[in-house]
């Protein structure tokens, strides 16, 4: 396991570690702390507080407690390295005697080469032949050791010589054209099996019959879906569209109302229509002029009262009425399904449908459909109609008046009637100026319902409704533009667009068929091209004879997936055993560099222990005469032989750091965890721990470490390792 990155809990410090060995000076006291805490947590599994990212195998996971329990991290072990844990903590210069914890390690020596002297001048002889045994004893533990994991290296040998017999086998076993073969095989009993059935050639003259046909009307199918396809394709939508959106902006800023000039002119024909009614009916020679005047004066009476109840109670067309009802319940079941679905095509339908319900709610005479439901008619219309109601009553007026002027016996003359057919042509052609052809049928009709502008704005939606019929034109659409009033322009364009925004879906839609119907067409075409001309059917033999060379081609298939699954399982298992070979192979070398140490150390003791009785032996020979002087060449020889008592010191240090770092090498099943070393060698020289320092180069490669020092020589060591192999932080000058 490698902690990859660390971050401190308030997330303003963040650091990536080498994965191998990171060397930090100047760390705040605070985040030393935290760093600390988190280290020390992973193996225990505790929550580590701070953040960061560990990495496992190649993978790479968060740093938190849920991590550190699916890693299993249950182990209460200690992997930070102070001052204080070193042997001889309390004496600096302590003998090599000094115990070491090493709960993990059994192959520990239990003291360093030579033996420390009782005093200044006395080596303790017992002393030091104990320490020889305790060198030797553990000398013979570790070759035991040894023995033992040479042992299981021959035996994993053994195993993996046996599974790479085996994976030879699996692979031999292998079969590459299986499946192929088994394809072959199957297609022939197919073809043998459908001539089986064939009851004679004329079956196969028909089907041959049958699929040129059908092969003919997948062909021409094909090519009207390429034109169909190719069109689609080149019509481009936006010059109607742009069209129909100035159109719609033209009309959304258009208020009409009743125009001032048709209702002028409305007068006018009202009053021309009584003259000329009282004209021909003194042509007519009715004498009872007093009778037609009154009939004349019934008559404005019934139209004066028809024009009242069309304001109290208007006539509504049953045609419009009930297709103004079908409209509104379709919007009101739109609104329903708009709410749970939000298509674009429900909300155009919806538009279209308003737009329709506006029309016939103004044909109807209503603005809105409260209106409609309340029998509130449009102002204008209301206007139109007290308009009919003025001219009736005017009429009536003109009527009563001419009742009560007329004469006993009327003068009709051919001028008079002329002059009224001249100003009623001369009237009818200002209309038709205004109206158009309408006033040819119903001139009163077409004058009612003229509508006009009061802010001109009429005109840009006639040049927007032109612009939109020519762009609608130029896609191959057929319509007589000219011939269309504006509305109904509206709706074709409108229908049009709603229509084109379905054409990728159409496109798409055509392009599948084509694509399923090329496949049929292929598929049809292989069989045509299958049928035989004049294949007589297969006898038993050889039906029976394709079946049997299906089977052994699945069987033949079943052996190589059988194969393939060994060969897959054994793989795995190799490498497994290779990992597990690879680390007692490591183990084995640590353990002869260690037995070396330990028969350095062994040789060391045993002279130090013949050097003592000699220098026993000679103190007392000559104790009587040069007590004093004998007694310190020894120790001088043994001084200078050995060193001092901090080289052992230093000894002892070096196998305390190894026995730590074999604590850490296999806390689960993640492997070992990261050491911190919390500036441990602080009281030592660099130069004294070059061994150590060598030790720590060598194991960073099996266990990560963290080393916090201000010391730069260490910090100098980091750096001449290379940035492959550690990585120097110096955080003294960087803002935390």
């Amino acid at each position: 396991m490698r902690l990859v990155r660390f971050e401190d809990e308030s997330g303003e410090f963040a650091v990536e570690l080498h994965p191998l060995l990171t060397v930090i000076s100047g760390l705040d006291p605070r985040l030393r702390d935290e760093l600390i805490r988190t280290m020390s947590a992973i193996p225990r599994g505790a929550d580590p507080r701070a953040r960061g990212s560990i990495e496992v195998h190649g993978v790479y996971l968060d740093l938190n407690r849920e991590t550190l329990e699916l890693l299993e991290m249950h182990q209460d072990v200690d992997v930070v390295v102070r001052s204080t844990d070193l042997p001889g903590a309390d004496e600096p210069l302590a003998g090599l005697g000094a115990s070491m914890s090493t709960p993990t390690s059994s192959y520990a020596p239990p003291a360093a080469s030579g033996a420390e002297p009782s005093d200044e001048s006395t080596i303790d002889i017992d002393e030091a032949r104990a320490r020889a045994a305790e060198i030797e004893a553990a000398q013979d533990e570790l070759a035991a050791s040894i023995e033992q994991l040479r042992a299981q290296l021959v035996t994993l040998g053994a195993e993996r010589h046996g599974l790479g017999m085996q994976v030879e086998s699996s692979r031999a076993a292998l079969d590459s054209f299986a499946v192929a073969a088994l394809k072959v095989a199957r297609d022939d009993l197919a073809e043998i099996e459908s001539r089986a059935t064939d009851e004679t050639n004329d079956d196969v003259v028909a089907e041959r019959a049958e699929l040129e046909e059908r092969i003919a009307e997948l062909t021409a199918r094909s090519e009207v879906l390429d034109r169909e396809a190719e069109r689609l394709a080149a019509i481009d939508p936006e010059p109607v569209r742009a069209a129909f959106a100035d159109l719609d902006a033209a009309l959304e800023t258009s208020e009409t109302i009743p125009s001032p000039e048709a209702q002028g002119l409305l007068a006018e024909w009202n009053e021309l229509s009584a003259r000329i009614d009282q004209h021909e009916a003194e042509i007519a020679g009715e004498h009872d002029q007093a009778g037609d005047l009154v009939a004349r004066r019934d008559q404005c009476l019934d139209e004066v009262a028809v024009a009242e109840r069309s304001i109290r109670n208007p006539p509504l067309d049953p045609e419009l009425v009930e297709s103004l009802e079908t409209i509104h319940d379709e919007i009101f079941e739109l609104d329903g399904k708009a709410s749970k679905l939000g298509g674009s095509k429900i909300r155009r339908r919806q538009e279209e449908l308003r737009r329709r319900e506006d029309e016939v709610l103004t044909k109807l005479g209503f603005d809105t459909w409260s209106s409609y439901v309340m029998g509130l008619s449009s102002a204008h219309l209301i206007a139109q109609r007290q308009a009919t109601l003025d001219s009736a009553r005017a009429a009536l007026e003109a009527a009563e008046a001419a009742l009560a002027e007329a004469p006993d016996e009327p003068e009709v003359t051919d001028e008079l009637a002329s002059e009224l057919e001249a100003s009623k042509a001369e009237l009818i052609g200002r209309i038709r100026d205004l109206v158009g052809d309408d006033a040819d049928a119903d001139p009163v009709a077409a004058l009612e319902v003229l509508e006009v502008n009061p802010d001109d704005s009429r005109p840009d939606a006639d040049s927007a409704a032109a612009a939109l019929g020519a762009a609608l034109e130029e896609t191959g659409t057929v319509i007589d533009a000219q011939a269309l009033e504006i509305d109904e322009l509206h709706s074709v364009a409108a229908g049009w667009l709603e229509t084109m925004a379905e054409l990728p879906e159409r496109v798409a839609v055509i392009e599948a068929e084509r694509v399923e119907l090329e496949a049929d067409l292929a598929a049809q075409t292989e069989r045509l091209e299958a049928l035989p001309v004049d294949d007589p059917d297969p006898g038993d033999n050889e039906l029976e004879e394709a079946r049997r060379r299906v089977a052994e081609a699945e069987e033949r298939v079943e052996l190589h997936e059988a194969a393939a699954a060994r060969l897959a399982e054994l793989s795995l298992a190799q490498e497994q055993l290779n990992g597990t070979e690879r680390d007692l192979q490591f183990s084995v070398g640590e353990r002869e560099r260690q037995l070396a140490e330990y028969a350095e150390s062994h040789q060391t003791a045993v002279d130090l222990v013949r050097e003592g009785e000699e220098a026993e032996q000679a103190r007392a020979a000559a104790r009587a005469t040069v007590p004093r002087l004998l007694e310190t060449a020894p120790l001088a020889s043994m001084v200078a032989r050995h060193g001092t008592r901090r080289a052992a010191g230093a000894e002892a240090l070096e196998w305390y750091v190894l026995a730590r770092l074999a604590q850490q090498r296999a806390i689960s099943f993640a492997g070992s965890v990261p050491i911190l070393i919390d500036d441990a060698f602080a009281d030592w020289s660099f130069d004294e721990l070059d061994e150590v320092f060598a030790r720590l180069e060598r194991m960073s490669e099996v266990i990560q470490i963290v080393y916090l020092t201000d010391d730069p020589d260490v910090a100098n060591w980091g750096r001449n390792l290379g940035r492959t192999r550690a990585q120097v932080l110096d955080l003294r000058n960087v803002a935390v």
